[in-house]
Order: structure tokens, then C-alpha cells, then sequence
């Protein structure tokens, strides 16, 4: 049996802090972090734009190593698929360069986060994500990253948080905005 592909658009914050928003092939139905853990070095991104610089590119292939997280720009690609015993844990996640990323894991009731991070794979999927803080020296910026799938090898340390975010979507949507090089509204 082949899985059908869909085309999909994805954005990748890299560990050298710059952001590319491409195309990939994803399979239907399949969540981005099972996707990624399928490949094993590199992943082939079409029509890839670098946000920041303009550089465009109508075929890269990007090593696996090099990012950070992976992003849905648009709804059908989950970072996970939630098990029907899964409870999402508000996790506070140290990742390397001085980021700080809050959001869901969606962890069985009762497991140990560090059972659930040894089973979770390469890439390690955090709903209803935000980025609380970035740069040295550390900076708020309450940015609404939605599901994200987060290479392993970035996170330095995860520690379950609070149950009620800090940071209303709504609130952050326009500094998401300006991220994006939009304008609040546009």
C-alpha cells in the first residue's frame, strides 16, 4: 500500500536562527513529527522562500540536523496524532541559543515526561505552542507558533508548567504577524 502525498507548506526555523517556508510532500493523514522521524538525514523542500532575506529556491534539500522545529502553514498536518488515553502537559522547553518554547505534550495519563521524551523520536511534537523567549540577552516575545514538531537534539531541558498559559492567542497573533513580515490585520 503507497501513501497518497499531499503537498504541503511547512516552516522551519533552522539552529542558525533562520527561518525557510517550503513545500514538502507530506503523506495524507500523517502527523508532522512521525513524518519527519520517517526520514533519516535530509528532506526535500520545494518552492522555498528564506523569510528575512528573500531568497527564494524552486528545490533545497535540508539536512534533518539543521533545524530547530517544524511548523503546519496550514491546518491538515498535526504535529501528532493524540492517543486516546493522551492528556496534554503544559511543558516550559529550554531549547540550545536561549529559546524558551511553552505548549502540550500529549502524554499518557500517569507517564513519567521522561518515558514520554525516550519513546517520542527524533522529533518530539508540542501543541498550542508559543515562543516565550529568545536571544542573548533574553527577550519576551510571546510569539504563537500553533503545533510544532521540535528536533530532540535542540532541547536542553522540559519541565511541566502551569495549566493556564501565559499568553492569550489572540494577544500574540499580531506580534505573529510582524514575525511573519505582515502586518497586524493583513
Amino acid at each position: 500500500m503507497t501513501d497518497r502525498l499531499q503537498t504541503r507548506r511547512l516552516r522551519f526555523f533552522l539552529r542558525d536562527f533562520r527561518m525557510v517556508e517550503a513545500s514538502a510532500n507530506v503523506p495524507d493523514g500523517q502527523a508532522l513529527a512521525a513524518y519527519l522521524a520517517r526520514r533519516r538525514n535530509w528532506i526535500t523542500l520545494l518552492d522555498a522562500h528564506w523569510i528575512g532575506t528573500g531568497e527564494t529556491a524552486p528545490v533545497v534539500v535540508l539536512r534533518l540536523q539543521q533545524i530547530q522545529w517544524v511548523e503546519s502553514r496550514e491546518s491538515g498536518v498535526p504535529a501528532a496524532v493524540p492517543a486516546s488515553a493522551s492528556r496534554p502537559r503544559e511543558v516550559e522547553l529550554r531549547l540550545e541559543g536561549g529559546l524558551v518554547v511553552r505548549g502540550q505534550l500529549p502524554i499518557h495519563e500517569g507517564q513519567r515526561l521522561a518515558d514520554y521524551l525516550e519513546a517520542a523520536g527524533p522529533f518530539v511534537p508540542l501543541m498550542r505552542a508559543f515562543l516565550m523567549r529568545s536571544g542573548r540577552p533574553p527577550r519576551a516575545t510571546n510569539v504563537v507558533l500553533r503545533d510544532v514538531a521540535i528536533h530532540r537534539d535542540v532541547i536542553q531541558t522540559v519541565a511541566e508548567a502551569d495549566e493556564v498559559s501565559p499568553v492569550d492567542p489572540d494577544a500574540a497573533a499580531p506580534v505573529a504577524a510582524a514575525a511573519d513580515g505582515r502586518r497586524p490585520g493583513t
